[in-house]
């Protein structure tokens, strides 16, 4: 009777060392499979919110290459002769540079 009741408690402790670890290893290969998902759902979650702050913030995505003109949309152009000042300081300041570069050598142009 001794034996049957040691055999029964190491059946039922083994028992529950083994449900425990095959539990375990069971949670571990679930986490294989579930951490990349819920990676991935927070990357699709993360990109969906930068676009709508972009959209919020009045961003557009065809003119992404471009520069900017810093005018506010609905705003009218400056006048003609803001324009036209603005222009002509430009020039001025590309032909001082070009005076600048004129006696250098051209490096790295083959």
């Amino acid at each position: 009777m001794f034996r049957f009741v040691i055999f029964a408690l190491a059946v039922v402790g083994l028992y529950s060392v083994f449900s425990g670890a095959v539990g375990a290893t069971a949670v571990g290969v679930a986490a294989l499979f579930l951490v990349p998902l819920i990676v991935l759902k927070l990357f699709i979650l993360m990109t969906v919110a930068g676009v709508v702050a972009h959209r919020v913030r009045g961003g557009d995505f065809r003119h992404r290459g471009r520069r900017r003109s810093g005018r506010v949309p609905g705003q009218s152009q400056p006048p003609e002769e803001e324009r036209f000042d603005e222009w002509h300081r430009l020039a001025h300041a590309r032909e001082e540079v070009e005076g600048w570069v004129a006696g250098m050598p051209d490096v790295g142009q083959d």
